[in-house]
């Protein structure tokens, strides 16, 4: 039986050549055929070389395969693994039925400052302004543009972004456009970049908590600032309803500052810690979304609700008369009662407590008799439920629009 035919990839790390350990030269040496899509180092050049346009799926495909079907050939990639290039991630996924082997590695690297995270430009990851970001493997200037951007806005817009060729150990100003690929960039952190690190905020909170911070802040637990959630919550919706972005992201910090807080005063009593904070929120989003990460397949926002309470019920929460919060406003606490009573939201008849009053006595005597009027508004909050309308929120908007109208 013929053995199947293999492709090698060796990563040329800077491309000096002097870098490269004798298994990688040796491979290079006896290899049948050179493939590469980049400009290889002069000692280099005087072999045969096929040579690719820069990496993409499309256009690497059908050419990989018809180079695998001539013979072995040896892929020569720049910098230090498949993070740094493209084109050996492709040839990996590409001729997965074949034999790939990465057989040698360059044996030196270039000086990374630290601590620092580390990707390639082809996957969606997330920098961190608090931390250096070294993008490797841009490979044409779409990534280029892409990650640039991403940085800049990441880590604001002060932020300086270094550039380097695959070929050289410096970093420079990234003031223009490459003249070659591929290439990496870098963005190292700021005073003011770390100020935009969710680590910092996390860092700020140990330090108030801490035996030389704050005196009130080390003295409250999570029943102390009950009413602080609830009042920022609140400050949130009135954000929004001015219509002022600037003062809904205040708004949003100060309920975040409040996430902060309570996750340390946890971390302190070994109760839970801000990762599991972050894991219980990323699981739930994924189990309650089985439309988006899932095969379910849903026509309209209706269908979406009926999943949540669907998956809210497989976890057991079960909602009883006694979980309805009382510190909740009232109509909100009414919407909550609807979850108590089971209540679906395209059912066309409404539970038998909503039969109040209010159908047939006039709005007088309702406003005179406390407990008729409770019976109306809790009739008119579960029927707003019904129809996906959230009393609370309608009532707000009603008393901000009256209140516009007396104001002009």
């Amino acid at each position: 039986m013929i053995p199947a035919a293999k492709c090698t990839i060796v990563f040329l790390g800077t491309g000096q050549h002097d870098e490269l350990t004798a298994e990688a030269q040796q491979v290079i040496d006896g290899a049948r055929l050179l493939v590469t899509w980049i400009a290889l180092p002069q000692a280099l050049t005087t072999r045969s070389v096929e040579q690719l346009e820069p990496p993409s799926r499309a256009a690497w495909a059908s050419p990989l395969q018809a180079l695998l079907n001539g013979g072995d050939f040896t892929y020569l990639a720049p910098g230090f693994s498949p993070d740094d290039d493209l084109g050996a991630r492709i040839a990996t996924e590409v001729l997965a039925d074949a034999t790939v082997e990465i057989r040698a590695l360059s044996s030196g690297r270039p000086g990374r400052p630290g601590p620092v995270i580390v990707g390639p430009a082809d996957k969606q990851w997330q920098p961190d302004p608090g931390l250096t970001a070294i993008v490797r493997g841009i490979c044409n200037r779409t990534d280029f543009d892409r990650w640039r951007d991403a940085l800049a806005q990441e880590f604001g817009p002060e932020v300086e972004l270094l550039v380097r060729e695959w070929t050289s150990f410096s970093w420079q100003l990234a003031t223009g456009m490459p003249s070659t690929y591929p290439v990496a960039l870098r963005a190292d952190p700021t005073d003011l970049s770390k100020q935009r690190s969710t680590a910092g905020l996390r860092e700020i909170f140990r330090i108030l908590r801490g035996p030389d911070g704050c005196p009130w802040d080390r003295t409250q637990t999570h029943v102390s600032l009950r009413r602080y959630i609830l009042e920022e919550a609140s400050e949130v919706i009135g954000a929004i309803d001015s219509g002022d972005p600037n003062a809904l992201a205040e708004e949003l910090g100060d309920v975040l500052a409040n996430v902060v807080l309570h996750t340390e005063i946890a971390r302190q009593t070994q109760t839970f810690i801000w990762p599991d904070v972050v894991q219980g929120v990323i699981e739930k989003m994924v189990r309650r979304h089985p439309h988006v990460f899932g095969d379910e397949v849903v026509a309209d926002p209706t269908q979406v609700a009926a999943i949540w309470s669907r998956e809210k019920l497989a976890e057991g929460h079960r909602p009883t008369a006694t979980t309805i919060d009382g510190t909740l406003p009232a109509l909100a606490q009414a919407a909550k009662l609807a979850d108590v009573l089971g209540f679906n939201p395209t059912g066309t008849d409404l539970p038998d407590i909503t039969k109040s009053e209010m159908a047939r006595t006039s709005a007088s005597k309702l406003a005179a008799n406390s407990a008729l009027l409770g019976d109306a508004l809790l009739g008119l909050a579960l029927a707003a439920k019904r129809s996906c309308i959230d009393p609370e929120m309608a009532l707000r908007d009603a008393v901000r629009r009256v209140s516009s109208q007396i104001d002009s």
